[in-house]
Order: C-alpha cells, then sequence, then structure tokens
C-alpha cells in the first residue's frame, strides 16, 4: 500500500503540479467570467483559477500520502488441517480421518510462542457423492490437537474445510517480540491430485496479525508536509 501511495503521489506532481499543459488545459475547459477574448481569462482570474486548482491538487497528495501510511498483516501458520489413514498397519480395511494439530504446542514448530487454544471448531467435508457433512471434532490430547477418528472411507472426501477461533489474541513470537492476532481463521484441505483426498493430504492453516499502524517512509513524510503547508499558505492568502 505504500508503493501504492508513493506511486500515486508522484504521477499527480509529474502529471499535475509540473506539467504547464494541464494547467492551459483547466483554463480552456473551465474559463471564468470576465475572462479576456485573447489570453482566455483577466491576470487577477487567471491568478484565482490557479490557487484553486493548486488547492484541489495539494488535497488529493495529502490524501493519498495519508492512504499510503497503511501496513499489511502477516500470516503466520499454527496448525495442520490432514487427511489421515487410521489403519496404516493394513491388519484392518483402510479408514481415513480428518485431524488437526495445533503446532503451538510445545515443540510444535509453531513461530508463535504463546500456545493458542483452537474453539468454535467446524468441520464441512465435501463427499464424492455431492452432499456436504459437518464432521465433529474430539479432543485427542491435552495439547490442542483433535480427529473426527474413523469417519470415511477410500474415496469418500473431496475437501474439507476447517474453521474456529484463536485465543489468547495477544502472542508472543519465537522471537521475542509481541505480536496482536485475529480472532479466526479458516482453511480448506484439497486434494493434491484434485481427486478425493487421500492418506497425507494436508493443508496449513494460519494467524493474521492485526497490521499495526505504519509510520510513514520520509519520502512519504515529505509529501504529507509539503500538501499541508501548501494548503495552509492558500488558506491564508485568500
Amino acid at each position: 500500500m505504500q508503493r501504492f501511495g508513493l506511486s500515486a503521489c508522484s504521477f499527480v506532481i509529474n502529471a499535475f503540479i509540473c506539467n504547464p499543459e494541464y494547467w492551459h488545459f483547466i483554463c480552456r475547459r473551465f474559463p471564468v467570467r470576465g475572462a479576456d477574448p485573447v489570453l482566455g481569462e483577466s491576470g487577477a482570474a487567471f491568478g484565482e483559477h490557479m490557487r484553486s486548482m493548486v488547492r484541489r491538487t495539494l488535497w488529493v497528495v495529502l490524501l493519498l500520502g495519508l492512504f499510503s501510511t497503511s501496513a499489511n498483516a502477516d500470516a503466520i501458520p499454527v496448525g495442520v488441517l490432514s487427511f489421515d489413514n487410521l489403519n496404516p498397519t493394513g491388519l484392518a480395511a483402510a479408514t481415513f480421518g480428518l485431524d488437526v494439530l495445533n503446532a503451538t504446542q510445545p515443540f510444535g514448530g509453531s513461530l508463535i510462542a504463546t500456545q493458542l487454544t483452537l474453539s468454535n471448531l467446524s468441520l464441512i467435508a465435501q463427499l464424492a457423492n455431492g452432499t456436504s457433512q459437518l464432521v465433529p471434532l474430539l479432543a485427542t490430547d491435552g495439547l490442542g490437537d483433535f480427529s473426527s477418528g474413523q469417519a470415511f472411507a477410500a474415496g469418500d472426501v473431496l475437501s474439507a474445510t476447517l474453521t474456529g477461533t484463536f485465543a489468547p489474541l495477544g502472542v508472543t513470537l519465537a522471537d521475542g517480540s509481541t505480536a496482536t492476532i485475529l480472532s479466526t481463521f479458516s482453511t480448506t484441505l484439497i486434494g493434491a491430485s484434485s481427486g478425493p483426498l487421500q492418506d497425507g493430504d494436508l493443508v496449513l492453516f494460519n494467524a493474521n496479525t492485526v497490521p499495526a499502524n505504519a509510520v510513514p517512509e520520509p519520502r512519504t513524510l515529505v509529501l504529507l508536509i509539503l500538501s499541508l503547508a501548501g494548503l495552509l499558505l492558500f488558506d491564508r492568502k485568500r
């Protein structure tokens, strides 16, 4: 967003403020009363028109500079949704389940050091017969992991969508810094072969950090100061 703001401000300055053809076009397109038939406008009217257009352009630059200070959020992986064979030994018919791994548990590997609680979980499976099924999830341990248990046969599931909420929202990262995350998450598991889900298919789900108020870059700050100063100057002369 900052790059967009800077590019837009540069475009406004180069295409309008520093372009005399723009001002001639404006004065021909919007003549004022009492204009001279040769010059198009009287000197006083022309000056007033110029000041008005500069003032409007400065407002555009100021607004673009303000919008350019927005920041982007970061997505940090915190868990895994997977489709697993629950009878891998082959001693019984293969049955499959959907499992949720909380990667913020100790030694789970997430960049978020604070262990998150996953709540309000909703898992919906799209089945090969064209229907959808709400899949219940049961806690499998005290570390925040869940499983559907032996719920499906091979080829039954085309995709699965998991939604839920996080707590707490204020977290510590692995590097010792802190962040605030959004409360909700969503992820969809699709087969790697574009067919039914197979043993070992998995997808990550993320915690999205809340964007902090960004500090304007020096160039953006200069544009803001100059445009604001220009507006104050024009208002003072009116």
